[in-house]
């Protein structure tokens, strides 16, 4: 079957969602599927028509188009994309939406098209506030929409009640990573936060945390593991709260260095503002690591509270260092919530379960649409 996945990057940039991206679409080209990716193309020197593991992949310009109201580089991605959905004739259009990449399959829409999924991978609630908003028409458009969390898929239902019943959870899976989880030290106390430094992760409220978690614990260490545009301001927090002979600051980690970064950790830290799913604390489960989380989005049906870790509420740096004090003064409770985090990620949200969903909902898509063309 050909699969033609239309997102707003993907390899080489690096993040979640596309090394979720990478690991799903590999595995159901050995399940026989053929999957090519639609993208677009970012300010790195790319080919336009590239092979990445196997995988075809076409970059247009799609942001530069928008963001600069081209309107002519505009109707030339919309004609490029026209004529890849003729030449490559897919039996199923996925749009990994997470911005503006959406509009133009939109603009494409054709009578012969074939069915389109449509995978909400980033929270919508602000994105659908007018009827006409992208996400809405989308929504509508679709023919079937899966959530990566319930709690996405409610947020979509709700701006867009009549996709009720044509549209499903599929939640995020991960295969267990190789290396097996070290067992849990407080000797010292090891803290940590990973992911890209944007305000939106939330990075800020777990340094304030740590300043209070620091009274109690003096020894504790927190490391910062990730880059982006935040990273300057929560420098200079650390250096106001005089914390920054404990605090490290490790740039940028490599998908494959992840597992190795969370091992070393005591706690992990998710103080996210906004958050779909929350791979991080997925990840963080596997490794055996209990987590402290924020009480947003997809977290808690990642995250259980009282079981696996804490879910406090959102920007509450008393809330959050309470709930890693309670697991630094309880270390076998923290063991405990390790080992719970680990069989949860195994059992509730394994990779294979994962693909085997999105390979169920193609090969029945795909049906629906063979059915629909002999009728016309």
């Amino acid at each position: 079957m050909k699969l033609v996945f239309v997102q707003e990057v993907f390899w080489p940039a690096i993040g979640g969602i596309e090394v979720l991206s990478m690991r799903a679409l590999v595995a159901l080209r050995r399940m026989g599927h053929e999957p090519v990716v639609v993208t677009s193309s970012g300010d790195d020197d790319l080919p336009a028509r590239d092979e990445v593991r196997g995988i075809s992949v076409y970059r247009l310009p799609f942001r530069r188009a928008l963001a600069g109201r081209n309107i002519e580089a505009v109707i030339q991605c919309r004609t490029e994309l026209a004529r890849l959905k003729r030449e490559l004739r897919p039996d199923v259009i996925q749009l990994n939406f997470s911005g503006p990449s959406g509009y133009y399959l939109l603009a494409t829409a054709a009578p012969d098209d074939p069915p389109f999924v449509m995978a909400i991978r980033h929270p919508v609630d602000e994105l659908t506030s007018t009827d006409d908003a992208l996400v809405n028409r989308l929504l509508r458009a679709a023919t079937w929409v899966t959530g990566n969390s319930r709690s996405t898929l409610d947020g979509a239902r709700s701006a867009v009640p009549e996709i009720e019943h044509r549209s499903s959870v599929i939640s995020n899976g991960l295969p267990a990573p190789d290396r097996l989880p070290a067992d849990l030290s407080f000797d010292p106390p090891e803290l940590l936060c990973l992911g890209r430094l944007v305000h939106d992760k939330g990075f800020h409220v777990a340094v304030e945390a740590f300043a209070i978690i620091r009274k109690n614990f003096p020894t504790a260490r927190l490391t910062i593991a990730g880059d982006g545009p935040a990273r300057p301001d929560l420098e200079g927090q650390v250096r106001r709260l005089g914390l920054a002979d404990a605090v490290r600051f490790t740039g940028w980690v490599s998908p494959d260095d992840v597992p190795e970064t969370i091992n070393k950790a005591s706690i992990v830290l998710m103080p996210s503002r906004e958050e779909s799913f929350g791979l991080v604390a997925l990840e963080s489960g596997l490794m055996g690591r209990p987590v402290v989380a924020s009480r947003v989005g997809g977290l808690p049906e990642v995250v259980r509270h009282r079981e696996t870790g804490f879910t406090v509420p959102r920007d509450d740096p008393q809330a959050f260092a309470g709930a890693a004090l309670r697991l630094l003064e309880d270390p076998d409770q923290a063991r405990r919530f390790g080992q719970a985090a680990r069989e949860h990620g195994l059992t509730t949200f394994s990779f294979d379960r994962y693909v085997d969903q999105y390979d169920a909902l193609y090969q029945r898509l795909a049906g629906r649409g063979v059915e629909r063309r002999k009728a016309g």
